[in-house]
């Protein structure tokens, strides 16, 4: 079994009915060259199950399947509380002979206190985007859960909390409580991963806000799992003032204890985009490379010695 974990970096393929000039600006149309980039990745991956962010509504996930994925995948997405209309979904391939079912936890307040006088400030609080839970089935029985995430930014613009860690740090405690709940619901019986964009160093030893995934969990990340050096696991790029390359991991892919053993190392870690020939690009050294990218972010795929 193969499963992937995608940032699709603003994947929108519509404008929304009577929007403004002015707010077309901030939501453009992803250029169909890009679509077809980030088409043929999926499709060269070939996962089971593809876990996406940055999706620009169900319309234009819809769209993007039926244009570029060759009728190879099913789809699912449920609007989560992006302010910025990114969501997150699921490509679910055809042939897979499983059936699948996605849950939201989009109205779970997460444990979010700014200790403010302000009403506006008084909560309660949700995930930024969602919690989105696709479990997959065979039989009717539950074979594999996946959380799929995408964690709030590093970006404050009210000046309330630095870097947004407190914020941060509240979606990761729902997010294991979540974990928690769903694996004693089945008794430790069915594999739950985690995935998806965290916006921070989640690994062993990165960003506190974090820790609590490596306190109260035994989940590895794929890329750990695999003991890639740290220089070769940056999934993200952007470039600073001074236009100089920014690499690092803000993209994981979770796995439990009892999948960590089955992981085929030749066929997981990060996937890089390809050319015309087929050959990947090297990590981009310039803001012209990186924009050629049909996304700021590498797909992180795990491909299984299993089969439940």
């Amino acid at each position: 079994m193969k499963i992937g974990s995608l940032n699709m970096e603003n994947l929108f393929l519509h404008h929304k009915p009577g929007e403004e000039e002015e707010n077309r600006k901030y939501r453009p149309l992803k250029s169909q060259e890009k679509c077809r980039s980030l088409a043929e990745a999926i499709l060269d991956i070939n996962a089971d199950v593809m876990a996406l962010s940055e999706v620009g509504g169900e319309e234009s996930l819809i769209t993007f399947k039926e244009k570029y994925l060759e009728d190879k995948y099913l789809h699912s997405l449920i609007q989560g509380n992006s302010d910025r209309e990114i969501e997150l979904g699921f490509l679910i391939k055809k042939d897979t002979g499983y059936s699948f079912e996605h849950l939201t936890h989009r109205n779970s307040e997460i444990p979010l206190n700014y200790k403010s006088d302000d009403p506006m400030l008084q909560g309660p609080w949700f995930m930024s985007r969602d919690i989105a839970e696709l479990r997959l089935l065979k039989d009717g029985e539950e074979k594999l859960i996946i959380l799929n995430v995408h964690l709030k930014s590093r970006l404050d613009v009210e000046g309330l909390d630095n870097e947004s860690t407190m914020r941060r740090k509240a979606e990761v405690e729902l997010l294991i409580d979540t974990f928690q709940a769903i694996d004693k619901k089945f008794d430790s019986k069915v594999p739950i991963m985690l995935m998806g964009d965290f916006n921070g160093h989640a690994r062993p030893g990165g960003h506190p806000e974090f820790q609590r995934i490596h306190d109260d969990t035994e989940l590895k990340d794929v890329l750990e799992v695999m003991n890639l050096p740290r220089d070769e696991r940056a999934s993200h790029v952007y470039f600073d003032r001074l236009k100089s390359p920014i690499h690092d991991q803000l993209d994981y892919l979770f796995l439990p204890t009892s999948l960590q053993s089955k992981v085929k190392v030749e066929t997981s870690g990060l996937y890089y985009y390809k050319d015309q020939d087929g050959i990947p690009y090297k990590r981009p050294q310039f803001p012209h490379e990186g924009y050629a990218l049909p996304s700021d972010h590498l797909p992180i795929v795990v491909d299984l010695d299993w089969k439940p």
